[in-house]
Parts: C-alpha cells; structure tokens; sequence
C-alpha cells in the first residue's frame, strides 16, 4: 500500500457549471461535456494522491512521485538588498513538500528564534540544519567565533554532502549562504561539490536553493534562476526594528 487511507483528501471539484447546465445541453455539447467529466475525474483522482503525499506518504510513494517527476535539477538563487529572500525559499519548501520532495532546509548564520521554524518542523519530509548557538552579527564575531561558527557551516555542509550522495533530498535549500561564503566562514571546496549536484553532475542531482545579499559571482554563473530582491522602501529606515512573525 502507497498511502495511508486517511490521508486521502479531495482538492479538485467539478465545475458547478458542468453539473448544473448537463441537462439542457445538445447531443454533441453532452458528449464533449462527458469527456471533460472523465477527465476532472482523473484529476480528482491525481489530486487525491499529492494531498496524500503531503501529508503522510510511506516512503514508497515518495519514490513512485520522485520517479515520475524526471526532473532536472536547477539552482534558484535569491540575493539583492530587498526583503524576501528568506521568504521566498520557505515558499519554495512547503511548494516542494506538497509534492512529496524530501527537503533539507539549512541556515547559514542564524542561531536565533525564527517564526517559520515552528512550521517547518510539524511537516513530514523535511529536515532542518542550522546552528544550536547564535552568534549574533558578523561585526561583533571574535575570531574564536569565526572559528566556531565556520567549523559549524562546514559540519552543515558535511551532513548535506551526505544526504545528497544518499540520495536522501530531493531539495536543499541553503538560506543565508552568501555571507559565510563572502566572509570565508565555510569550505569553498564543499559549497562548490554541493553546486555540482545542482547542476547534476555526477550521480548526484538535487534542486538548489540559495539565498542571501551581495552573492559571489561564482554562484551566480552556476545558477539557473536569479532573483535579485530591490529594496525600495522599508520601516527600517525609518527607525522601526524588526518585527516578530514579519522579519523573523
């Protein structure tokens, strides 16, 4: 058995205007009518087994999904000095966990409370890596810090490199990862292998999130998608500190 039964719900319904204008319709219109039901059926039918796997799949679903799906794998990076960036990968995430994609979420600099932390956690399939400490600003990091945190981002690294060679995730969002690559707070050398799989070299393959300011540029040749976040206004400057469920 794929899924569980109880897990099984209806998404898609059948247009109202079908059901309630069948009767009156000519022979031919009736009959391309019924073909249109046949196919809402099927996609009824489909839609049942994705909200299956979003909410519950054995692991045998996940691979009959996984093989079907045939994808490439792309790297999405989202930089700029404008809001989002964060943002736009947790969307990502949760879009990828409903189609039953394993996804490994991992955080670069961020040892803080983060609201989206709490969900991310109650949802099957996905897995978090970030630090246990917060080290505050990079301005403020003494060089035991650096030290520290680098050893961190590169036992982060490390758990990915193995996941993805597994084949464990089907997704690997790395968030923040500009800066310890920018600030030389990682191995250069494990970041460039896990670009690599991104671009499905080798046996490996995994889709590639990366988010962050002033991104190198070796990352943005490797990259599939760019998304360069503009900051036109914003509280902040205007004295408004970051907001708990907004900025964090």
């Amino acid at each position: 058995m794929l899924f569980s039964v109880t897990q099984v719900h209806i998404c898609i319904r059948k247009p109202v205007v079908y059901a309630r204008t069948f009767g009156a319709l000519p022979l031919r219109k009736k009959r391309i009518a019924a073909s249109l039901k046949i196919r809402y059926d099927k996609c009824e039918i489909e839609s049942r087994i994705v909200c299956a796997a979003a909410s519950g799949m054995t692991e045998l679903g996940r691979a009959v999904i996984r093989d079907k799906r045939k994808k490439k794998a792309m790297i999405h990076l989202y930089t700029g000095e404008g809001k989002g960036k964060t943002t736009a990968a947790i969307g990502m995430c949760v879009r990828a966990l409903g189609r039953g994609f394993r996804v490994c979420f991992a955080q670069f600099m961020k040892g803080n409370d983060t609201g989206e932390l709490y969900v991310l956690k109650s949802l099957p399939g996905v897995t978090i890596l970030r630090s246990e400490i917060n080290f505050g600003f990079y301005s403020t990091l003494s060089l035991q810090d650096k030290a520290k945190l680098t050893d961190i981002h590169n036992h982060i690294l490390d758990e990915l490199l193995s996941g993805v060679r597994d084949g464990a995730y089907d997704m690997v969002i790395l968030d923040e990862v500009t800066y310890p690559v920018k600030w030389r707070l990682l191995d250069r050398g494990k970041m460039g292998q896990l670009l690599n799989a991104g671009k499905g070299e080798g046996t490996e393959e995994v889709e590639l999130v990366l988010t962050g300011r002033d991104a190198e540029d070796f990352m943005k040749i490797t990259a599939d998608y760019i998304t360069e976040m503009e900051c036109v206004r914003h509280p902040y400057a205007r004295g408004i500190i970051a907001r708990e469920g907004i900025e964090y």
